[in-house]
């Protein structure tokens, strides 16, 4: 299986730095840009001449969580969408404003995450060649597990992965596997997939802004095999981190230290410097 990188220079005299923000579809930030975000949908998909998989703006929000990029005037110029697998937030869809701009920081925000623990993302065609130029790190297995457990289909009768034996990433058209779905043991239609992404991690909770608290690896067993020098400096971060509540307790007598609703629904910011 060829597995040479591909080289991509991008000649930059200047960087410009990019929010975006987390929040959960049940937050009254993703309220007011519902209908924004489906008409991003559309556009973005038929544009790309595309099907259109969802046909109202209650379907859209089928996924859990966004990503939100929002520039001055706190105009939306690109979302992403994802799901949370046990191992991974799997990004799943994402719109742009139809701008340049809106296109090429969609591509960068899936490349920076993809570069970190926890996040992956299946693309083919031109997202899937985009990203191997960027040198996005890819996930691959010498067998289908890794992947399938990461998709979260690891048990599934209905969804298989078949892997692409002459897998080369310098050709535009190679994929790395076949996702193929199922029904009753019939094949109905396969999608030629690239996983993207970097490793599994365990996470610290179910909510939209959960972190990644140690790395995993997923062997042909499923047996998970962490990093002992990772998770020994988490152990270390929430032992500081209970220290300084415990602070605040005794200072604020009774009063509770964040509030359970925001961490279902609210919203946490993040900082990116991109490169133009």
């Amino acid at each position: 299986m060829e597995k040479s990188s591909i080289n991509n220079e991008i000649n930059s005299s200047e960087s410009d730095e990019i929010n975006y923000e987390i929040y959960s579809s049940e937050s009254g930030e993703i309220e007011l840009l519902k209908d924004k975000m489906f008409e991003m949908y559309k556009t973005t998909y038929l544009n790309a001449g595309q099907e259109l998989w969802f046909d109202s703006v209650e379907s859209l929000f089928y996924y859990p969580c966004n990503i939100v990029i929002q520039i001055e005037n706190d105009i939306l110029l690109c979302y992403l969408m994802f799901q949370q697998r046990e191992y991974a937030n799997k990004i799943s869809l994402g719109c742009h404003d139809g701008t340049r701009k809106g296109k090429d920081r969609i591509m960068e925000l899936k490349h920076n995450l993809l570069q970190q623990n926890g996040w992956i993302l299946e693309a083919a065609d031109a997202v899937s060649w985009i990203l191997r130029k960027k040198n996005t790190h890819i996930i691959t297995d010498e067998n289908e597990n890794e992947i399938e457990i990461l998709l979260g289909i690891q048990d599934s009768e209905d969804e298989k992965i078949v892997l692409n034996k002459d897998f080369d990433i310098t050709d535009k058209k190679s994929y790395y596997y076949l996702h193929q779905y199922r029904k009753d043991g019939r094949i109905m239609f396969e999608n030629k997939e690239i996983l993207f992404g970097t490793s599994g991690c365990i996470f610290n909770d179910k909510t939209c802004n959960r972190t990644c608290t140690s790395v995993i690896k997923l062997g042909e067993d499923d047996e998970e095999k962490v990093d002992e020098e990772v998770e020994e400096k988490v152990k270390e971060k929430v032992k500081e981190e209970v220290k300084e509540e415990v602070k605040e307790e005794k200072i604020g007598d009774e009063e509770k230290i964040g509030d359970e609703d925001d961490k279902i629904t609210g919203g946490k910011k993040y900082k990116i410097t991109y490169n133009n």
